[in-house]
Order: structure tokens, then C-alpha cells, then sequence
């Protein structure tokens, strides 16, 4: 691994732990029994874990992104992605639907604090729409540490986005997971296409460096 430094004030933004994917899976039947399976059996909520009580004695920023999975009523005409989103008839408005509304809350498991925000992206980037890119300045980062579910997806997406709002991206590879359908993906992403624009490397490695 080699050496390195913070660049700045750096913030942990935790991408799409929401109950409706990595609790009950609502927002995902298709895949849900895959995705339930690989975010326990990968220890990526214990690394998440990990971080949040890091950050947080440090008092440096938290942030959750959870996703409106189909916020106009209209999807891209291709791509299994979105074929699954329809098969979960995530149509119904957040405004007046309690259950849309509990499934984008964050798993209880990592313990979300009143004062870390929640932002909704729309729907595979976490800048997309969210507000991200402003709390993050109001807070004076220069650093985000990103770790999600689907890492192939949310966390490549976001990681390209930041780059491009001429952010510092470090990505702990052990905090994050793709169902395993995608598992060549996942590899591909985190040994050949993030280390060409982020700082890939593992949770105590972050830690360390905080």
C-alpha cells in the first residue's frame, strides 16, 4: 500500500445503507436475498461501524445519501437496473407515502446521529440532486471517504462525480459491497478503475490517517 495524507478536512459520506435496501430490501426484490447476504457476510456494516465511531470522537462530518429510486414516475428505457426498480412499484410519491418514507431511514445498525444529515440522491450518483455538493462546502471539506451498497454502482458513480467537483475521494474497499451477479464488477472497480482518480484502500488505513 502506498504511503499518504489527508488532503484537508475530509468527511465520511455513507451512500444508500437505507432500510429499503440493506434492511428489508424492499427497493430491491429481485435481488434481495443476494444483496441481504453479501452485506452480512462481507463485515462491511462492522467497518462502517468502525468509522462512524472514528469520525464522530473527531468530530468530523457525517453524511448519509440515501436514494429516491424513481422520483418522476419515468425510468431509462434500458438496463436490468431499472427493470428491477419498476418490479418493486416504487412509484408512490415520498410526500404521501409512509412506507417509501421509512424505507430511505438509515439501518439501525449505524446508528444515525440528529445532527448528521440525510440527503436523497436521484439515482446512481450521490451528487445527483441531493444537496451533497453544498453541505459538503458548508462544512469546509476537501476529502470524501465513500463506502455503500452497490459499490460497483453508487459508490463508482459518486467517486467520478466528486472528482469532477474537484474533490479528494478515498474509498476503504472493506466498507463496501456489489451483490455477487456483479461481483466482477466490484473487482474491476476497486483494482482498476478507482485507484486512477481516488486513494483506494482499507478502513484502518482511514482511521489512521484521520
Amino acid at each position: 500500500m502506498s504511503e499518504w495524507k489527508m488532503d484537508g478536512k475530509p468527511a465520511l459520506v455513507i451512500l444508500h445503507m437505507q432500510k429499503g435496501i440493506a434492511g428489508e430490501g424492499k427497493f430491491i426484490p429481485g435481488w434481495r436475498d443476494s444483496a441481504l447476504k453479501i452485506i452480512r457476510d462481507s463485515g462491511m456494516i462492522t467497518r462502517m461501524q468502525e468509522m462512524l465511531k472514528a469520525f464522530r470522537e473527531k468530530k468530523l462530518p457525517v453524511i448519509f445519501v440515501s436514494v429516491l429510486p424513481n422520483p418522476i414516475g419515468v425510468l431509462p428505457a434500458y438496463g436490468t437496473l431499472y427493470r428491477k426498480i419498476e418490479e418493486a412499484n416504487l412509484n408512490s410519491n415520498i410526500l404521501t407515502s409512509a412506507e417509501i418514507r421509512e424505507s430511505l431511514q438509515v439501518i439501525p445498525e449505524l446508528d444515525r446521529r440528529p445532527d448528521e444529515p440525510l440527503l436523497f440522491n436521484w439515482l446512481l450518483g450521490g451528487f445527483t440532486n441531493s444537496g451533497l455538493d453544498v453541505m459538503l462546502k458548508l462544512k469546509g471539506v476537501k476529502t470524501v471517504v465513500l463506502c455503500g451498497f452497490a459499490a460497483h454502482q453508487i459508490v463508482h458513480t459518486t467517486a467520478v462525480q466528486a472528482g469532477d467537483l474537484w474533490y479528494s475521494v478515498i474509498i476503504p474497499r472493506d466498507a463496501s459491497a456489489s451483490p455477487e451477479p456483479e461481483r466482477k464488477a466490484y473487482e474491476a472497480m476497486m483494482d482498476i478503475t478507482m485507484p486512477l482518480m481516488t486513494q483506494v484502500t482499507t478502513t484502518a488505513d482511514v482511521i489512521a490517517h484521520l
